[in-house]
């Protein structure tokens, strides 16, 4: 048989077709029980999450009779398609059960990884390369938080359906019924969160070098004309300008980037061999396929891996005010990991097409960062744990204290962890038997819902005498009625003396116009600090409308 370099590899058969069929079954059977075990792994270790931060807009903080809810941009992302599925489970299981939400962020996440070892399959991969490749990215922990926070669907979905697009795209002759299914495909995907801009450009890119620029354009236009007709009316009420220099996006994605490898890898320097190995291999696999003539087969992995660089610049038009660390958030990560992985299997397989002997170094290359990125999950999980406990039981308790049927139903109770949610939703939650009963509530719950139900910011007359400026905070006795306002900077509130606060501080943003009044006795003296250390605030307290 010729070997990739055209030299007789003698002593070594060629396969049967019968060997390369049990082969790919085999690896099909593998990666099918890769995914089972990471599925019942991710639910192990994943169970302590629960509805936290962002989730609270698409349940509390839109309505199923608004058709703005559905349309209405969450930090400047397009999430039509998440909010559908966030509205659907709510109706059929309220928060009685946070396992529905988890099965559609892991059910997702999978699906994409299977997608990705079809694309490397389609590439010509070898099968257990592919395989091994596909099953760093069903255990790759570092990516996390597209794995089992439920919120995060709004970026595993937009690349989910982006690669569905890639491969219903991935195929010779004309513009088919397939074709059509691939642009519903991006079009869901771009519903679901800016990622689905990126995956619509690598979608242009791979269908441009395999099958030319016209059909490029018809999997492109019309997906991209709905995204900026959205834009254009509804999604620039968000859109913020960033003032992005070349220096910081360069910073950005270089981070971005460098990240992603050494996540892949887990063991210090792997990372490198990595690089090496991708520009190599590539190299190579090119050359070979050019040969072949089968340099189709390239297409997609090589657009996805423009796509990491592409994706990481789009995201830094719009995080990088928050620094070039922010490119190696865990959802970051993931998805530069999962548009590199197929280009890594294309060049793994073709170092090992030309030194068989490579085979076990080759699936080891992708295996062996496995074990840290299960720890990495796990270690997360073990740090957000009190965070995810604290937010429930407020959560559940909250809407069945007394004080909370004379509490204004437009208060918010925890500003941090559930901005959205207002008392007036959880009163309504618990009648419509949404929200389930927290069991007994101890004395020290109460006390601190309670506290949070003491302080509602709201239109009104802001002091602007009397005032402090809170550097590292102070201790101050409030009572009913008492009026703050607040300058300058966010505040954070919380009991002073031994009584415990459940969850974060309560924290309130400075307004011209939005008073924060104490509406009940907090229960002894409060502690007011800036929100950010490093930025102080300025606090101005009426006492003229104090209850004796």
């Amino acid at each position: 048989m010729q070997t990739a370099t055209g030299e007789e590899d003698v002593g070594k058969p060629a396969p049967t077709r019968a060997e390369r069929l049990g082969g790919n079954r085999a690896a099909t059977a593998a990666f099918a029980a890769v995914e089972l075990v990471a599925f019942g792994l991710w639910l192990y270790l994943g169970r302590f999450q629960w509805f936290y931060r962002d989730e609270w807009d698409f349940i509390a903080g839109r309505t199923t009779t608004d058709l703005d809810t559905f349309f209405r941009p969450h930090n400047e992302h397009w999430t039509t398609a998440p909010i559908l599925a966030y509205r659907l489970l709510y109706w059929l299981f309220g928060m009685r059960s946070y396992l529905p939400y988890r099965f559609m962020v892991l059910a997702v996440y999978l699906t994409a990884a299977a997608l990705l070892l079809l694309i490397m399959r389609r590439a010509g991969v070898h099968p257990w390369i592919a395989t091994a490749a596909a099953s760093l990215f069903v255990f790759f922990g570092a990516g996390w938080q597209n794995i089992i926070q439920p919120f995060q669907v709004c970026f595993t979905a937009a690349l989910m359906f982006g690669l569905l697009q890639l491969v219903l795209a991935d195929h010779d002759g004309p513009f088919d019924r397939r074709d059509w299914l691939g642009v519903g495909a991006g079009l869901v995907g771009l519903m679901s969160s800016g990622v689905g801009v990126a995956m619509i450009v690598i979608v242009g890119i791979s269908v441009c070098l395999r099958r030319g620029r016209r059909l490029a354009m018809l999997h492109v236009v019309p997906a991209a004309t709905c995204y900026v007709a959205w834009l254009a009316t509804i999604g620039r009420r968000t859109y913020r300008s960033h003032h992005a220099t070349p220096e910081s996006v360069f910073r950005f994605v270089e981070s971005g980037l460098r990240g992603s490898y050494r996540a892949l890898g887990q063991i210090p320097a792997l990372g490198i061999v990595l690089a090496v190995v991708l520009i190599v291999g590539l190299a190579l696999a090119t050359a070979e396929r050019r040969r072949s003539q089968h340099v189709y087969e390239l297409a997609v992995p090589i657009a996805l891996l423009a796509g990491s660089g592409i994706f990481l610049t789009i995201t830094a038009l719009g995080r990088v005010e928050f620094g070039a660390d922010v490119a190696r958030a865990s959802r970051y990560l993931s998805l530069v990991a999962a548009m590199t992985l197929p280009a890594l299997a294309v060049a793994g397989d073709a170092l090992v097409r030309r030194w068989r002997r490579l085979l076990p170094l080759a699936i080891a290359l992708f295996i062996v960062g496995i074990p840290g990125n299960i720890s990495a999950l796990a270690d997360n999980q073990r740090r957000l744990k009190p965070g995810y406990s604290a937010t429930r039981r407020t959560i559940l308790s909250l809407g069945r204290v007394p004080r909370a049927r004379v509490t204004p139903r437009s208060l918010h109770p925890d500003p941090v962890s559930a901005g959205p949610v207002t008392i007036g939703w959880l009163l309504d939650g618990v009648a419509n038997h949404k929200i389930p009963a927290p069991g007994a509530i101890p004395r020290t719950l109460r006390m601190s819902d309670d506290f949070r139900l003491s302080f509602d910011q709201h239109l009104g007359h802001v002091p602007t005498t009397s005032c402090t400026t809170l550097r590292l905070g102070e201790k101050i006795a409030l009572e009913p009625g008492d009026v703050i306002g607040v300058f300058d900077h966010a505040i954070a509130i919380g009991p002073s003396n031994v009584r415990p606060l459940l969850g974060p501080a309560l924290q309130f943003t400075p307004s011209d116009s939005m008073p924060v009044t104490v509406l009940f006795d907090p229960g002894g003296p409060s502690f007011i600090r800036p929100a950010n250390p490093f930025f102080p605030a300025r606090i101005c307290v009426d006492r003229s409308g104090s209850i004796p």
